[in-house]
């Protein structure tokens, strides 16, 4: 990725303006007149107010800055200043030999480079293009780090997932430990990554380990790393994940299904910060934040002895709740929009939208077996499946791809199932096919149907709990 960044910085797209900032006019022209011979756009300033204006007003890629100028003590003045409004910009101080004391005052403001006048040799344009480059590939990463920030949010308009989005604000950057509860599907995953590219240890690894269904003997192996020797097919020395994740963040995924043996060696590393590979004596120390997370009830598990009370403390330090999609409805169609919007993207399709009939048919859909995982595949099958000139969904659009989600609309099978599960499942669609001729006008529904209107509604409720219609 280095690679990449750093021959996109040394293409047409590195920025190459230089704002001279001296009070003697003759510098500031000499200057001016080699830099520009070097293929550099130059600006120039003569003291403090002038400086920020020109800052203000155009978009610079390094300041040469000389220390002494009239209208501030000095300038460090306006260093101080520059630093608070573009402190993105590099920035090269340049002041008469012998100025030793000044140049450590200001290197403690986190300037690039100093530079003693009269400039001699090569080393002051070479220091000049390794700032305009490293400033350049600066913004690369930054602009790098936004997307991910981006890929990895929470999304939607509920109170609840605002709270959701400001417990990752605050939790991010801090060390502590994030135990995330809620059930298969609503975005625990996310959340974990959003905590870790929101918080100081976003430049290093992220290491996803899922607790499920192993065996503890593997599971140890796999966490905690081991060396040859250490079992029979131990036959050579292997990184634990634990390791890996050194320096970042190590997520464990449905932790409630780890092994005791395991919880008391996950706490020792949560305790002391160190552990022990599995066929060695040798204590190895590791900088790691845990982010856990699970859909059962920790306290329960804690309360019939199959989960460490003291583990169980350590790990929610900051507890994070996210609830399914049926407690916060409208935080469905914000979603559905995003997903269509995200995909037709992704696979270069004409923008798609949601009829208002089809965002009401999601929010009454009950999503209980996947909550936003759920969401997204069917909004991924709608994309995919419907013919690109259909822009508008309609609920017929959409209905073959939530009700059927393993093939596309058209498809054929046969499962055999209890009379009354089938009629249920056939009265459902129907109904829904009639909501979507009347745009979901449930009065005019009720006389196509030939059932009154409280008949339609009591239904309506059977098919789409936990919600009023």
């Amino acid at each position: 990725m280095v690679g990449d960044l750093q021959e996109a910085v040394e293409g047409e797209g590195m920025g190459r303006t230089i704002l001279i900032v001296d009070d003697e006019v003759r510098a500031r022209s000499y200057l001016k007149e080699i830099l520009e011979e070097e293929g550099y756009e130059v600006l120039t300033a003569s003291g403090f107010g002038d400086t920020m204006e020109v800052i203000s007003q155009s978009d610079i890629n390094l300041i040469l800055l000389d220390l002494h100028l009239p209208e501030a003590e000095d300038g460090l003045q306006l260093l101080k200043e520059i630093a608070k409004t573009r402190s993105n910009v590099p920035i090269i101080v340049m002041s008469k030999a012998g100025s030793i004391q000044k140049a450590m005052d200001v290197a403690r403001l986190g300037v690039y480079d100093f530079l003693e006048k009269p400039f001699e040799g090569e080393r002051w344009l070479l220091s000049i293009r390794n700032a305009i480059e490293k400033g350049s590939l600066e913004a690369q990463l930054d602009s790098l780090r936004n997307e991910i920030q981006e890929k990895y949010k929470m999304v939607g308009v509920s109170r609840a997932i605002q709270g959701v989005c400001g417990f990752i604000e605050k939790v991010a950057h801090t060390e502590a430990n994030v135990l995330i509860l809620g059930e298969t599907g609503v975005g625990k995953d996310l959340a974990a990554r959003a905590i870790h590219f929101r918080s100081p240890r976003a430049g290093k690894p992220f290491v996803k380990f899922n607790c499920a269904n192993i065996p503890p003997e593997l599971l140890e192996s796999e966490l905690f790393g081991y060396r040859k020797g250490a079992f029979t097919d131990a036959r050579e020395d292997r990184r634990g994940w634990l390791e890996v994740a050194n320096g970042g963040t190590l997520f464990l995924d449905e932790i409630g299904d780890m092994h005791p043996r395991v919880q008391a060696k996950l706490l020792d590393v949560l305790e002391h910060k160190e552990f022990v590979a599995l066929g060695s004596r040798k204590v190895r120390k590791v900088n790691v934040r845990i982010v856990a997370a699970t859909n059962r009830d920790l306290g329960r598990e804690v309360q019939k002895g199959k989960f460490r009370r003291d583990l169980y403390s350590r790990l929610s330090v900051a507890t994070l709740y996210i609830p399914p999609l049926r407690e916060r409805k409208e935080d469905i169609g914000f979603i559905a929009r995003y997903f269509l919007k995200m995909y037709c993207q992704q696979y270069g399709f004409p923008e798609k939208t949601f009829s208002p009939a089809v965002i009401r048919l999601l929010e009454q859909w009950d999503w209980r077996d996947g909550n936003v995982r759920a969401l997204k595949n069917a909004i991924e099958r709608i994309v995919i499946f419907t013919p690109p000139e259909t822009t508008l969904l309609l609920p017929q659009d959409v209905l073959p791809y939530i009700r059927n989600p393993g093939m596309p609309a058209g498809s054929s099978s046969f499962q055999v199932r209890p009379l009354k599960e089938a009629v249920a499942d056939y009265e459902k669609e129907y109904i829904f096919k009639i909501l979507s001729l009347t745009n979901w006008n449930v009065l005019k529904a009720a006389e196509l149907l030939k059932v009154n209107r409280t008949t339609l509604y009591r239904k309506l409720q059977g098919l789409t709990p936990h919600r009023e219609i």
